[in-house]
């Protein structure tokens, strides 16, 4: 076994879930085009980079391997890294991230959880790991 299903469950799948029925926009567009997207959706999510799907693949990147990072491994796991993640626009064009180029700020600026910013009712959720608080 190389990782335990469980964890991925617990850590990876309530992370995603987020981004269920949420807006997300770059947070450094223009102010009243951002206070309009908050006032007509509870559920939103500001992120420090245009949500392309290259750049929503570096996000989900950076966000699971932070969580995998954080996670205490109980079942003997060792050496668990995050290869790559891929986000699918439609079934025939997606985005695919590798380590190297999440963590390069020449792919658009480095993305720092902490200036990822989720709604109070996606905050709300128990269930959903949104990050630092």
């Amino acid at each position: 076994m190389v990782l335990d299903f469980s964890i991925m469950k617990g850590v990876v799948h309530p992370l995603i879930d987020a981004w269920d029925h949420a807006v997300s926009f770059w947070d450094q567009d223009e102010p009243a085009y951002l206070r309009a997207l908050k006032n007509h959706s509870e559920r939103w999510i500001g992120l420090p980079v245009n949500p392309s799907a290259e750049q929503m693949s570096r996000v989900f990147f950076v966000l699971i391997d932070r969580a995998l990072t954080a996670t205490p491994f109980t079942n003997g796991e060792t050496g668990v890294t995050l290869d790559s993640v891929i986000v699918h626009e439609t079934a025939t064009a997606s985005a695919q991230c590798w380590r190297r180029g999440a963590y390069d700020p020449a792919m658009g600026g480095e993305i720092e959880p902490n200036r990822i910013s989720f709604s109070e009712t996606i905050r709300a959720d128990r269930k959903v790991y949104v990050g630092p608080t």
